[in-house]
């Protein structure tokens, strides 16, 4: 069982990739949803853009490569029991034929409560996480990007965000479901001679996993889809642009080296599934490594 706890906790950071074109990690910062007191995790990620998608939903494949390398460090830590705190912080490398751009993406700070608990063991009830997130954009924005958007490494907006994690373990599988909704709030800019005043709306992402343990080992699979209101940028002129979705999949194994280290290797594709609108779609590498100290 506790093995179990183990590799979900593990794996579940892995699930959610944001879509290439705004160069950011996970919208999810690391959540504990085991026994663990505090955890840290370092990820190694690459990313090709493979399609782009416009606002009709057509779709048209890349003529030019474009590489995405991230470096996500993230820690969470328990206090008074059943609360917690995190943060995640990742660093971004863009890369375009020969130019390349590199820089922080945009930060998350997490504040978390196990309203659920499952010291009994019970057969179904699952244990849950609640928590609020704070995304802080020290990633630029698109339309703050000077390289032709290669320097656009997040959002650029500030956000706030409430979710919940559901966890479940049932002999040697392990299931999971998040879902949450955030907000991000306008800011003005200042490109070239001309002022911009940026409106975005609201967003929201649902997630399910679910992965089969084999002594040290798990395989997993998640399924993840993401939705971002259309953003309304106002100057000389008025636009507002469509609205973003897409879904991402995630085929994953780990492996538990010791009790506290562990190592997930990821593959994700944008491609696979749904119907996605105003974005790039991405395949992924990723390699987690996490420490964890028990309660």
């Amino acid at each position: 069982m506790k093995k179990a706890f183990l590799f979900l906790i593990l794996c579940y950071s892995e699930m959610i990739l944001a879509a290439a074109c705004c160069g950011g990690g996970s919208s999810n910062t690391a959540v504990i949803t085991n026994d663990d007191k505090a955890q840290f995790s370092t990820t190694l990620s690459q990313s090709q853009v493979q399609i782009d998608v416009d606002s009709q939903g057509v779709w048209s494949h890349r003529q030019t490569k474009e590489t995405t390398k991230t470096l996500q460090l993230e820690g969470a830590m328990i206090f008074k029991d059943r609360f917690q705190a995190g943060l995640s912080v990742p660093v971004i490398e863009r890369t375009r034929e020969t130019q390349s751009s590199r820089g922080l993406g945009d930060s998350t700070l997490q504040m978390g409560y196990e309203y659920l608990t499952n010291w009994d063991y019970h057969p179904w009830k699952p244990r849950a996480v609640g928590y609020l997130t704070v995304v802080v954009p020290t990633g630029r924005n698109i339309n703050e990007a000077t390289q032709e958007g290669l320097d656009a490494r997040g959002k650029g907006f500030w956000s706030l965000g409430v979710g919940t994690i559901f966890t479940k373990i049932h002999r040697a599988w392990d299931f999971s479901a998040q879902f949450d909704i955030h907000k991000s709030f306008e800011k003005k800019i200042q490109r070239g001679d001309e002022s911009l005043q940026l409106t975005p709306g609201q967003g929201g992402q649902a997630s399910l996993g679910a992965g089969y343990n084999f002594a040290r080992w798990r395989w997993g699979f998640a399924l993840s889809w993401i939705y971002e209101d259309p953003l309304i940028t106002e100057g000389l002129t008025k636009d507002t642009s469509s609205a973003e979705r897409y879904t991402t999949a995630t085929a994953s194994v780990a492996y538990m080296f010791k009790d506290e280290w562990g190592g997930v290797l990821s593959y994700s594709d944008q491609a696979l599934f749904g119907d996605p609108l105003s974005t790039t779609l991405s395949k992924s590498v990723s390699l987690r490594m996490s420490y964890h100290w028990f309660r």
